[in-house]
């Protein structure tokens, strides 16, 4: 009795097995005629896509040649007819500006051409042939310019339109040419596979379908065998595998058995894993503050932990479970949002459901949340039956994502403000320009595109020495940058003082380049130059001589220098102005002012008118070339220079011109000695220069001139 139903069982499992069998190999196996029609819209359809592929590309390409070629043809009238078009504008020659104009339309793709000239007032002429009425796409606006004197001057516009009626045309029959020629190959070529797959594959389906809806109940049976030449291949592969089916039934049902009992304990494994995995779960979830949700799909309702109510301030009974109950505690502007989100992930277009939405408290507040999920399927085929996840309170977050919005607006406006009014440029590490501020722009005259990629010394003003022009840059990068005034040049080459900052920054310890701001100081210089400087000879006055002369005798940098202060007075000036007038007089400081500022510009020095006909001289001196020699020669020369300028003077009873008397004093840096003394004893020397006659020089020895003078 336990045999028979043994046996019985075993059939039982055998038969279910043999139906699961022939159920998948129908499925895999349609009857012919269906295999055919799709085999063959298979093809049709994917040639047809490839096609359309190729197509458009093929098409795109020859579309994009005859552009190219179009605005060649456009472009070769800058190289042929612009300078001829030039010429007659400027002559306002109509009739040849005409005959050009129709020469320009015998040019391929042209269409249409105009001819501006005569200036931009009453006196504006435009010449006009073709259609210049299509897309501004296809048309060339180019100045007509002249070359006047080495200036340039646009004296009219030429305007040019190309059709694109021949393009599109030709376009069109390549398209009619390659579908027919493609459609006819795709046909062919998928008759031909039809016929090859019938001969060589379903033929031998139907026998091999046939074979598995008729295997037999018992465990023995012929394998199955086919008439066909070739057997080392796929199909051989199945009827061996049909083959195999038979061997293994038998087996099946002791195997089964076996695994049952495996099944059953690894179940009871698992239950007690995901209690623990369940437990760690909550106790993770309320330590990071999230709480989980569990929304049914097909009925409708959303299940909640009681952390998802709290956290909303919620009892457990006052939150309603329905879809429309939760969607009514979404804030009425992320509704939408929320939607979009949970059904993009329900049809697969992300992985993951993730959305960012307000909630509404039970206060009636709103918090923001976080909601983070997964779809559960029962397989890939078969639509969604639940959407899982969690959600977590960021209303923090968010808070402080506004506050660094407002921030950031705030700094767009200040950075704008800075660009409009801020003189500032940017370096690379080679020196040249990246960035500059439109305040910058504005104050130079050059334009954005003409200052980037140009060095940083590239405006500044042509008058410094080529040295300083010339080591500027390095100077910034052996300091890690600069703070100091210094002129830069406008484009039309006029000077302004700026005192700029530069300064490198950094990318994570890298250097990245320099940033220069700067403030327009040319005013200000303007102001200053004004105040040192004398009305009426142009060169410095008493106030910057006190600054000079304090500047140079604290001077401690390079003690192997001398000072030398020369006091010059013109000689029998009030004569000058009794005889010849004061008008005159003031030219006659002007031009020996002239002459006093060339000779001590030719060794760094500088000139001082200190009052009425009085001028005077600093300059410095190398200590270790005689300085005393070197300052009286310098003395000496002015004297003679103004002498050889000859200019009438009937009340110098010696020579009948305007000559100078000056007093020379050169101390040593390194000596300690006053300025007042040192002013007293070149004041000492001019007065023995006078004393001796006039026209000449003295210099100041310790001792000799105060005995001479005593």
């Amino acid at each position: 009795m336990d045999s028979r139903s043994k046996d019985s069982g075993k059939a039982g499992m055998v038969d279910a097995m043999v139906g699961v069998v022939r159920t998948r190999i129908d499925a895999m196996i349609p009857p012919i005629s269906h295999l055919g029609k799709r085999l063959v819209l298979s093809i049709l359809l994917m040639g047809g896509l490839l096609t359309l592929i190729g197509t458009s590309l093929q098409l795109t390409l020859e579309l994009r040649r005859d552009w190219h070629e179009v605005e060649n043809s456009l472009d070769s009238v800058r190289s042929s007819h612009l300078r001829s078009l030039t010429e007659a504008a400027w002559n306002f020659d109509s009739t040849q500006l005409e005959l050009q104009l129709d020469s320009l339309l015998t040019l391929p793709w042209i269409s249409g051409a105009s001819v501006q000239f005569g200036g931009d007032g009453a006196q504006a002429r435009t010449l006009h042939r073709g259609d210049l009425a299509l897309s501004r796409d296809l048309s060339r606006s180019l100045p007509l310019v002249q070359n006047i004197g080495g200036r340039e001057i646009e004296v009219g516009r030429l305007e040019l339109r190309a059709s694109p009626a021949a393009i599109y045309a030709k376009t069109l029959d390549r398209l009619l040419l390659v579908l027919v020629t493609q459609a006819i190959k795709t046909f062919v070529i998928a008759v031909f596979i039809l016929f090859l797959v019938h001969h060589l594959i379903n033929r031998h389906l139907v026998r091999i379908a046939a074979f598995a809806r008729a295997l037999p109940d018992e465990c023995e049976r012929p394998p199955l065998r086919l008439d066909r030449k070739h057997r080392d291949d796929e199909i051989e592969t199945l009827v061996n595998s049909l083959n195999e089916v038979h061997a293994r039934l038998c087996a099946a049902r002791e195997h089964e058995r076996d695994r049952r009992a495996q099944l059953e304990e690894e179940i009871r494994a698992r239950t007690v894993e995901l209690s623990v995995l369940s437990e760690r779960l909550a106790l993770s979830l309320e330590g990071g503050e999230l709480a989980s949700w569990d929304w049914n799909l097909r009925n409708g309702i959303c299940t909640v932990d009681a952390q998802w109510t709290a956290m909303l301030g919620y009892q457990p009974e006052q939150y309603d479970n329905s879809c429309a109950g939760f969607m009514a505690l979404v804030h009425p502007d992320d509704r939408v949002r929320v939607q979009a989100a949970r059904e993009a992930h329900l049809q697969g277009f992300t992985a993951t459901y993730r959305c960012d939405f307000r909630m509404r408290t039970q206060d009636g507040g709103y918090r923001w949340i976080h909601a983070s999920g997964r779809q559960v399927r029962p397989d890939a085929a078969q639509p969604a039956l639940r959407l899982v996840g969690v959600h977590q309170d960021i209303s923090a977050r968010k808070t402080a994502e506004l506050n660094l919005r407002r921030v950031e607006r705030q700094l767009r406006v200040q950075a704008d403000i800075i660009d409009a009014h801020v003189l500032s440029r940017c370096f690379d590490c080679e020196g040249r320009i990246t960035k500059v501020s439109s305040a910058y722009c504005q104050r130079s005259g050059f334009s954005i595109v003409e200052l980037l990629g140009q060095p940083c010394a590239f405006n500044l003003d042509e008058k410094l020495p080529d040295a300083e022009r010339a080591t500027f840059w390095l100077r910034i990068v052996e300091a890690v940058g600069w703070r100091g005034e210094i002129r830069h040049r406008t484009r039309a080459g006029e000077p302004f003082w700026v005192r700029a900052t530069i300064t490198a920054f950094y990318d994570e310890g890298a250097l990245m380049g320099y940033t220069e701001i700067a403030e327009d100081i040319d005013s200000h210089k303007r102001l200053e130059q004004l105040a040192i400087t004398d009305e009426l000879t142009g060169v410095f006055n008493r106030r910057h001589f006190r600054q000079i002369f304090e500047r140079l005798h604290s001077h401690d940098g390079a003690p192997q220098q001398a000072l030398a202060l020369l006091l010059v007075d013109i000689d029998y000036f009030k004569r000058y102005n009794d005889h010849y007038g004061h008008q005159a007089g003031d030219l006659a400081l002007q031009q020996v002012a002239e002459i006093l500022r060339k000779e001590l510009a030719a060794q760094d020095g500088w000139v001082f008118r200190l009052g009425g006909e009085e001028f005077g001289g600093l300059l410095l001196l190398n200590a270790a070339d005689d300085p005393v020699a070197a300052g009286l020669a310098l003395a000496e020369r002015m004297c003679a220079a103004v002498r050889a300028r000859a200019i009438p003077h009937v009340g110098n009873p010696e020579v009948q011109v305007v000559t100078l008397s000056i007093g020379v004093r050169v101390v040593d840096i390194a000596e300690d000695v006053s300025m007042a003394a040192i002013y007293r004893e070149a004041d000492l020397a001019l007065y023995a220069a006078k004393h001796q006659g006039r026209n000449q020089a003295s210099l100041f020895q310790v001792g000799a001139t105060a005995g001479a003078l005593s």
